[in-house]
């Protein structure tokens, strides 16, 4: 068991420093730095995520997955089904063209 728990760190952590070339995986790991009902995660969360990841054991996951409440009687099943909305008109190619959103031009919402 701890071969496949050394694998599985390393993999949380190559796939971990390779993220780390992407904005938005540091707009991921920064948000809720700061928030009062996040009292856990600060500065170190981001600094010493090596560290954590390092430090997780079996027990701890198995405990996790505990109080997630997967055990098979707890899971469900749903089924969405997507209509068109009232009003709404199709082009020739059947996709539903976003609204323009303020933020969606160059320079964002800021701009002028």
């Amino acid at each position: 068991m701890r071969t496949q728990h050394t694998f599985l760190t390393g993999v949380v952590l190559n796939r971990h420093e390779g993220e780390l070339r992407t904005s938005g995986y540091w707009a991921q790991l920064m948000s809720g730095i700061q928030e009062e009902s996040i009292p856990l995660k600060g500065p170190l969360s981001v600094t010493d995520y090596h560290a954590v990841i390092e430090a997780i054991t079996t027990r701890d996951l198995q405990l996790t997955l505990e109080c997630l409440g997967l055990d098979e009687d707890k899971l469900y099943t749903a089924i969405g089904r997507t209509v068109k909305p009232v009003g709404v008109e199709l082009e020739d190619d059947g996709i539903v063209k976003a609204s323009p959103m303020a933020g969606m031009n160059r320079g964002g919402a800021l701009m002028g």
